[in-house]
Order: structure tokens, then sequence, then C-alpha cells
């Protein structure tokens, strides 16, 4: 029994200060997961819509450019268009970008309401993330403005 103590207390009395010692010089594994995600070169995102000025009839073509902070062409990455307006009670709408190759992404949605829409564009891939937020101004529908195509509506023929 006495040979058990000695053995227990001897390892303590050894293991306990080198324990102690290696704790300090073992890293951080959050430390580590920072610094790894850090090393991920940062995306840039421009975005380009067709028609300029979309109106509430439009289909609105959407297509995003991500590269990395050298400019090089991301690919593969998963990209995702956020469509809301602001203070507005109506739901968000997301739609998944489809891949064109060379770092573009395509998508089409329909902003059937006029007003001032905040797009977000979110790029995923490996580690790293990316949202940048773009203004779409959604102008009334022509139709809705009868006389505006430069015809007369009045019956004094």
């Amino acid at each position: 029994m006495r040979l058990r103590w000695l053995t227990v207390v001897t390892v303590l009395v050894f293991a306990v200060p080198w324990l102690w010692m290696e704790r300090a010089t073992l890293p951080n594994p959050m430390l580590w997961i920072l610094r790894v995600r850090n090393q991920v070169p940062e995306f840039h995102i421009t975005l380009a819509i067709s028609p300029d000025t979309p109106t509430t009839d439009d289909t609105i073509v959407l297509r995003a450019h991500v590269s990395d902070a050298d400019g090089d062409p991301v690919n593969s990455a998963q990209v995702e268009l956020q469509a809301f307006v602001p203070g507005s009670q109506d739901a968000m709408r997301r739609l998944p970008m489809h891949a064109l190759g060379q770092g573009d992404y395509l998508g089409r949605i329909h902003l059937g309401e006029a007003a001032d829409w905040a797009v977000d564009v979110v790029a995923e891939k490996g580690w790293h993330s990316v949202r940048q937020r773009h203004s779409i101004t959604v102008h009334p529908s022509r139709a809705a403005h009868p006389g505006d195509d430069g015809e007369n509506d009045s019956d004094d023929d």
C-alpha cells in the first residue's frame, strides 16, 4: 500500500509541473481556427442588373462577379441574393445564384413592389463568407400611368 502512495506522489510531483508548463505552450484551439480563417483571401463582389431602371413588370437579371483579393475569379462558391425593402414587413426574398464560370453568377428575380430595395449578395466558400449590400430602385409599371407614353387620352377628338 505504501508503494502505491509513493508512486502516486512521485508521479504527481513530476507530472503536475510538467503539465503546468506544457499548458502554457499548448495553442488555444480558437486562436488556431481564427488564424486559419484569416489566411483565406477576402472576396469582392460586383453586381450588374438588367434592365438599368427596372419597373414592377420586369424580371430583373442580376449578374454577380466574385473575385479574391488578388482579383482572381472565385469559382465553386455558394452565392445567394437576399432582397428586401428596409422598414417593410414584407418577407425577404432569397434567390440562389447559378454559377456561370470565371467567377460569374446569375440570377433572375421579380420585385413586384415599387420601392428602394436593399439587395445583399452573400458569397461563401470554405471558411470564408462575405456579404455586400447593393440597392435597386424599382419604379412603378408604365401601364400604371396612362398618358406617359405620349398618347392623348382625352375624348375631345
